[in-house]
């Protein structure tokens, strides 16, 4: 059978990934980047808390990321 995906052994980065790391700005770029799904899951899995996506997706960042100073 034929190895169509290799050896790959890199893990998708998480939130707490990025907190752990204490890198804020790798965590902005991660948010932006992340579905609105995935986000949640990511943000409450980390142990933060959110507002509601109908604050818009940069005001639900900044609130995210206001629980990290």
């Amino acid at each position: 059978m034929v190895d169509l995906f290799g050896n790959t052994t890199e893990s998708v980065p998480k939130v707490s990934d990025f907190i752990k790391r204490r890198d804020k700005s790798g965590l902005l770029r991660h948010l932006q980047g992340l579905s609105e799904k995935d986000f949640r899951v990511q943000v409450l899995m980390a142990g933060l808390s959110m507002i509601g996506f109908h604050h818009t997706r940069p005001k639900v960042i900044e609130y995210v990321m206001g629980q990290l100073d």
